[in-house]
């Protein structure tokens, strides 16, 4: 690893996610066409979907993450938190998905709204009198205070850092 990227593995948790998220977009942001979007490294587009479902989950709950980011996240959400080992969470998402015949992988009929406000605040308030969010919430929490997410991400950044880092 370049000396450059060191002072990254000695960041606190939350800061190291968020601080190699960042360059992941970045880094999205500057390819030179459309074709080397497919040639990134599935892994940074896990690492994208798993951390902004716990930034949507610690500031909103899972119906503002279907509502801000699910369309983008949904797809990848339960694959990318058992590629890091958050398999609690995923069996709980799981579990939650199942029992309220919600498809992450297709969340566009869920919330069908575009990047509208007027339109998302919509969908929000008809999913969140819909679905049962907070009974997930509740469990979310329990499990995040046991096992924090960012912790489980952090962990497996660190030990694979040179997969996150620009090429």
């Amino acid at each position: 690893m370049c000396n450059k990227y060191k002072y990254l593995l000695e960041l606190e948790d939350y800061q190291l996610i968020s601080e190699i998220c960042e360059g992941i977009i970045d880094e999205i942001r500057n390819l030179p066409s459309e074709d080397d979007f497919e040639k990134m490294a599935e892994i940074k587009f896990y690492l994208l979907a798993a951390s902004t479902f716990d930034m949507e989950m610690q500031n909103g709950g899972l119906c503002q993450f279907i509502v801000n980011a699910g369309k983008l996240h949904g797809p990848l959400l339960e694959k990318a938190l058992c590629v890091f080992g958050a398999e609690q969470h995923q069996k709980l998402l799981s579990q939650f998905s199942k029992d309220n015949n919600i498809d992450f992988r297709n969340l566009q009929k869920l919330a069908p709204g575009n990047m509208d406000p007027y339109s998302m605040v919509d969908d929000y308030f008809e999913l969140l009198a819909k679905y049962p969010f907070c009974d997930f919430e509740q469990a979310y929490y329990e499990l995040d205070r046991a096992c924090p997410l960012v912790v489980i991400l952090a962990e497996y950044v660190r030990e694979n850092i040179s997969q996150f880092l620009p090429h």
